[in-house]
């Protein structure tokens, strides 16, 4: 039995988005919280074999603590670069496969980006800022934004290539009160990126740079 969140997508439009561990038939029943009889649902899906591409999720070596390996067995050495406003040029259509394909030609096989870009004001560059939410409070997703990190993951994910997902950059201080805001942003993009084999996550860049204590970023954790 597994729990899975769903997210909004626009309109009325509700997705949920699970990757099955093993092949086989899987039985699902959605509800919601407020009840809605449009989102109740019942179903069945067949998981067949995986792409080539992918070889399952990323995790530490229980054997070998240092070291990582996928899901069916595969070694993974970690070798990446980082291309922190991935996002922002991916959303003006610029030529962000360029980046990946490139780092894929040199043999990496990994990219730092940020989902929340760094604090700029009107941009970064000759990009527009673009970031997760189109409000301060974080209650109503920029679904521009996340359609363009929907777009990069599985880009990256036909290449064979993890997507290192940066979540949180510096903070402006006291905003240790925000923890509730934080948290509804976290549930949203596990809702919406968990669900991608090749996605690993970063909670903070430079935690130590970002303005709140540690603590702050363990209990987010």
């Amino acid at each position: 039995h597994h729990a899975v969140r769903g997210f909004w997508d626009g309109g009325r439009t509700f997705r949920v988005r699970f990757t099955p561990p093993l092949r086989g038939k899987w039985t699902y029943e959605i509800q919601s919280v407020p009840a809605d009889a449009g989102l109740a649902r019942r179903g069945a899906f067949e998981a067949t074999t995986p792409a080539r591409t992918s070889h399952g999720f990323l995790r530490r070596d229980a054997r070998y603590p240092t070291s990582f390996v996928f899901d069916d067995g595969t070694r993974y050495f970690m070798c990446g670069t980082t291309y922190y406003h991935l996002l922002l040029n991916a959303r003006a259509h610029d030529r962000w496969q360029e980046a990946i394909d490139g780092a894929v030609r040199y043999g990496m096989n990994k990219a730092r980006f940020s989902l929340y870009p760094s604090p700029a004001k009107g941009g970064v560059g000759r990009y527009p800022l673009s970031t997760p939410f189109a409000d301060e409070g974080l209650m109503h997703p920029d679904l521009d934004h996340w359609r363009a990190a929907d777009k990069v993951v599985r880009y990256m994910a036909q290449r064979g290539f993890l997507a290192d997902v940066i979540l949180f950059w510096t903070k402006p201080k006291g905003s240790e009160t925000l923890l509730r805001e934080d948290e509804r942003y976290l549930r949203y993009a596990l809702a919406r990126l968990a669900a991608f084999p090749n996605v690993i996550w970063c909670m903070v860049n430079e935690w130590n740079y970002s303005g709140v204590p540690q603590d702050y970023w363990n209990r987010l954790g």
